[in-house]
């Protein structure tokens, strides 16, 4: 089982699910390059470099196990989607927050200023977890920030990819897009559905990077399913 965690995140964000796989199916969670450093880190890396890790954890994978199951959350899921459409080893996707359609909500805003200036209050559960989502510690200095547009746009033309090979999915997928996402909007359902293989469950008092208790406890539940299911999907 391999963990794909979104931009400018970490693996950390499956640490509840990671705990849950069964000790006889391996796991790997894959840090991509520039995330766990420095905000220039992150800057000076590139999807070409994030799609070669993907592709050669995929192959390792593949070679060694008889079957093999992607978990992803945001960008994570992206990479999820388009292996499973070309490799017959990939046997099962449990997808997060899926973002083939962004848009930016001014929650996004208000939390990013908090974090950035470090004025996060204690009850602010929603800009804590995007805080603990990031894959390094903020910069102040805004120019450290420039070099992140290129990876930005870059994500645009893999979300655009991305949607044409949903059609060619041929095994069980189970999505759960966040409805108060502040990033990612719901209408990237009308891509999912394209596929009726795909299992759409929308969470709906969760954001991008976190989840409500109720949602989450679903999750934890749609979870054990997928694990249960896992080891006899064909």
């Amino acid at each position: 089982m391999l963990f794909l965690h979104g931009i400018v995140s970490t693996p950390r964000h499956f640490d509840d699910l990671i705990a849950m796989v069964p000790k006889d199916i391996s796991v790997r969670a894959l840090l991509l390059d520039g995330h766990g450093k420095s905000v220039r880190d992150f800057g000076r890396s590139s999807m070409e470099k994030w799609e070669a890790q993907v592709q050669q954890a995929v192959n390792d994978l593949s070679e060694s196990h008889e079957k093999l199951y992607l978990v992803g959350h945001s960008m994570g899921t992206l990479f999820s989607i388009c292996h499973a459409a070309k490799n017959e080893k990939i046997a099962g996707l449990f997808l997060l927050a899926p973002p083939l359609k962004v848009f930016v909500r001014p929650r996004m805003f208000s939390s990013t200023f908090r974090i950035y200036f470090d004025r996060i209050r204690p009850k602010d559960e929603i800009a804590r977890a995007m805080k603990e989502s990031l894959g390094f510690p903020i910069s102040r200095n805004p120019f450290h920030y420039i070099r992140w547009i290129p990876r930005f746009l870059e994500l645009f033309r893999k979300i655009r990819r991305t949607r044409k090979e949903i059609p060619k999915l041929q095994i069980p997928v189970y999505a759960y897009p966040s409805v108060k996402d502040e990033l990612v909007s719901m209408k990237s359902v009308k891509y999912l559905r394209r596929n009726k293989k795909i299992q759409i469950t929308p969470l709906p008092n969760s954001l991008h990077c976190y989840y409500e208790k109720q949602d989450k406890a679903l999750l934890l539940r749609e979870f054990q399913v997928f694990l249960g299911k896992g080891v006899s999907l064909s």
